[in-house]
């Protein structure tokens, strides 16, 4: 693919060059951190099974089931509709050159707009979540263990909804490494605090475990949401040369929906 980008680009110019640049570091670095990640979350389940058992391991993979489903259904495609909507919105721009550069207000409006939806998704599932714990616990998962930590993760859902939409803008900003950054961000710290929290607990009490487990990922969400938003109200309080066309901003609700909801419906049902 990328010999047949460099033929069909043969005679591109310096700025054409630049942005394939780009391309392959960013590509490279997507692939470097998930590959590093992969190992990482391999090592540290290996942790995780050791120190719960099987048991412990078969209760944490029932909540894990659950709150993978909530999640799935709290960001409904808001990850690629944001790097869909931003993309195309940077495709419209015209660089403005010869005066000071002024700060972006259109993708201001997009990245609003996908946090408002991520808050409508997230809220209303993180409370069904919440208040069918009791149900879902002694309904379907046949086991109470589960019900304190799917009530954790109900507040888990609304920070990692809104990292999904900040995370398609840094993609579509070309800003992958700040997304990177918060992987890791988020991948030590769970481990950190799951490792102090069984440096405490009793890790044979498989309910108490499971939560241990379900307290480090809580606040690792937490936590790099938190850092996610510092990065992105940084690169907001930067200055662009980039102008939208002021039209763009009126369909970008619809556009929202149009992109978002198809994936959600798919993602829901392959879930």
């Amino acid at each position: 693919m990328i010999v047949s980008h460099i033929i069909k680009h043969k005679d591109m110019g310096d700025d054409d060059l630049n942005s394939f640049g780009r391309f392959i570091v960013n590509g490279s670095l997507m692939t470097l951190v998930a590959l590093f990640m992969r190992a990482v979350s391999v090592i540290f389940n290996v942790y995780i099974s050791n120190q719960i058992g099987a048991e412990g391991l078969g209760l944490f993979t029932l909540i894990t089931t659950v709150y993978g489903f909530a999640l799935t259904v709290a960001t409904s495609g808001v990850n690629l509709a944001a790097t869909r909507l931003v993309s195309e919105a940077l495709g419209k721009c015209k660089s403005n050159t010869n005066k000071t550069p002024q700060k972006n207000k259109e993708l201001d409006v997009i990245v609003k707009k996908c946090i408002n939806y991520s808050l409508a998704f997230s809220l209303s599932v993180g409370i069904v979540l919440f208040l069918s714990a009791d149900f879902i616990g002694n309904k379907i998962l046949f086991d109470k263990r589960t019900i304190s930590s799917l009530r954790l993760l109900a507040f888990t859902l609304t920070p990692t909804a809104i990292s999904s939409a900040l995370s398609g803008y840094f993609t579509a900003v070309r800003r992958v490494y700040k997304n990177a950054i918060v992987q890791l961000f988020s991948q030590f710290t769970r481990i950190f605090v799951t490792v102090l929290i069984f440096s405490v607990i009793y890790a044979a009490d498989t309910e108490k475990a499971c939560l241990g487990i379900v307290c480090g990922t809580a606040l690792s969400e937490v936590l790099s949401f938190a850092l996610q938003f510092i990065l992105y109200i940084n690169e907001k309080n930067e200055k662009t040369s980039f102008k939208i066309d002021k039209d763009y901003k009126k369909n970008v609700h619809k556009k929202l929906l149009g992109i978002a909801l198809p994936v959600a419906f798919s993602t829901y049902l392959r879930s």
